[in-house]
């Protein structure tokens, strides 16, 4: 419907302008920027205008640009155990289908 530029600069727009507008009555700079982080993610991801892996790497560069967390503390998530689970699990699998694992383990139970 939209082309990929427009779902793009929508996204940033929106991004923009919540950067530009001052955070509401009690809300402090960080927690408003971090909104305004999470508005660009939905719309980029909702609209399909980048590649999920790319939108979801943003938060690396934009929370320490916007002085959200340092970089330890924004990479931080990316690194917890139950992450590295899941990636060990696709590669074990990748492994076994590339391989043909697959047909050898069940030709020995059968």
């Amino acid at each position: 419907m939209f082309n990929r530029n427009f779902k793009i600069l929508l996204g940033l727009a929106l991004f923009f302008g919540m950067i530009l507008s001052p955070a509401p009555e009690g809300m402090p700079l960080s927690a408003w920027n971090t909104a305004a982080v999470m508005v660009l993610l939905a719309a980029w991801w909702s609209l399909e205008a980048l590649p999920i892996p790319v939108t979801s790497l943003l938060p690396l560069v934009l929370f320490p640009a916007l002085g959200v967390f340092d970089m330890a503390a924004a990479a931080a998530p990316y690194a917890h155990k139950v992450i590295f689970l899941l990636l060990g699990g696709c590669f074990g699998n990748r492994s076994c289908t590339v391989g043909a694992a697959q047909t050898n383990c069940t030709g020995y139970f059968d």
